[in-house]
């Protein structure tokens, strides 16, 4: 399949109604990359699904979700990362966070949903998509 985003558009971008929230996607390695960047409230989940949208058009295995500029406003984070998985999920395809907070880390934890999920141990991967935006 030929890559989605051509050399001259690396990443592709949405915003929330109230630009509170910015999501890209890229690829790393073939492997699509969500990083959401603001706030995760409910202005989030639209731009959110719309780059779920668009990685799950790669047709692979794995979406890495890139929490790592993010704050967060516990059950509605919460919520909106639950929501991405079973998404990406009905597609076959496993979500694996990357960058998440530890507050996050705590709440995800507390609520029994912390196992859910594949985690990037962030080192290489995750700094050099880092160090690309």
């Amino acid at each position: 399949m030929p890559d989605l985003l051509s050399p001259a558009r690396r990443s592709r971008t949405w915003t929330s109604t109230d630009n509170a929230v910015l999501v890209r996607l890229w690829t790393l390695a073939g492997t699509p990359v969500v990083r959401m960047h603001g706030r995760l409230g409910t202005a989030a989940a639209a731009p959110a699904r719309s780059a779920m949208e668009a990685a799950l058009a790669y047709r692979r295995r794995t979406i890495v979700l890139d929490l790592g500029d993010c704050s967060h406003e516990d059950r509605t984070a919460r919520t909106l990362i639950l929501m991405m998985r079973r998404h990406a999920e009905r597609h076959g395809v496993r979500l694996q966070l990357a960058g998440a907070s530890s507050e996050l880390v705590a709440e995800l934890t507390r609520s029994g949903l912390y196992g859910l999920f594949d985690w990037s141990d962030g080192t290489n991967e995750t700094n050099t998509v880092r160090s690309e935006i």
